[in-house]
C-alpha cells in the first residue's frame, strides 16, 4: 500500500563528505555488528566483549618486562563500585609508548577506604612511583553515606594525584582497540 511516506536506506560509505581512509579506519577498529550499525543503520543487539579483538595469548604479557619498570611512567585506573566490583588496572609506558597492564583489582564488598588501602598496597608492591591515578568520571558524583564527592575520598585515603578521567567513551574504545590492532598494548 502507498500510504505517503517514502524511506531511503543510505549507507556512510554513500556519503561523499566521508574520507575512504576514514571509512576503512573505521573497519580495521569495529567488530562485524559495530560496522553494521554504525555503517549500514542496520538494528543491531549489541552484547558480548567490548575489545573482541583482545587474545589473551597474544596481549598478555608474561615474563620479565623489556624495560626498567621502575624508570617508566605508571598510571592506574580506577573504577570505584558500589554495586559493582571495585576495579584498578596499572598500565605502564615503555620508550616507545606501548601500554603494558602490569597489575590489576577487582573485588566486591570493599568501602571506599579499603579499597583506596589495598590499591595503595599494590602499587607499594610494584615498586613504583605511579604519576597519576585516573578514576572514573562518575566518581565526581556525591557518595551516597556522606553525600561527599567518591573523587574526594579517595584523594584522602592517598590516592595521590588522582584526577576524573576524560570520557569520550568511543574515542577512549577506539583507542585501545588501536593499540591492540598493532599489538602495542602488552
Amino acid at each position: 500500500d502507498d500510504i505517503g511516506i517514502d524511506w531511503f536506506c543510505l549507507h556512510t560509505e554513500d556519503n561523499p563528505t566521508i574520507a575512504a581512509e576514514e571509512i576503512a579506519r573505521l573497519r580495521l577498529l569495529m567488530s562485524d555488528d559495530e560496522l553494521a550499525a554504525r555503517l549500514h543503520g542496520d538494528y543491531v543487539a549489541f552484547g558480548g566483549l567490548i575489545y573482541p579483538q583482545y587474545q589473551r595469548d597474544a596481549h598478555l604479557w608474561h615474563g620479565d618486562l623489556p624495560f626498567d619498570l621502575a624508570e617508566a611512567p605508571v598510571y592506574v585506573i580506577v573504577d570505584p563500585g558500589i554495586a559493582a566490583p571495585t576495579a584498578a588496572l596499572w598500565v605502564a609506558l615503555d620508550g616507545n609508548n606501548d601500554l603494558w597492564a602490569i597489575a590489576t583489582y577487582y573485588k566486591s564488598g570493599k568501602t571506599i577506604s579499603e579499597a583506596a588501602h589495598e590499591i595503595l598496597a599494590i602499587s607499594g608492591s610494584l615498586g613504583v612511583t605511579v604519576r597519576q591515578y585516573v578514576i572514573d568520571p562518575a566518581a565526581q558524583a556525591r557518595s551516597m553515606v556522606n553525600a561527599r564527592p567518591v573523587i574526594d575520598l579517595y584523594r584522602e585515603q592517598g590516592l595521590r594525584p588522582i584526577k576524573p578521567g576524560r570520557n569520550p567513551w568511543q574515542a577512549g574504545v577506539d583507542q585501545v582497540r588501536e593499540y591492540l590492532r598493532q599489538e602495542r598494548f602488552h
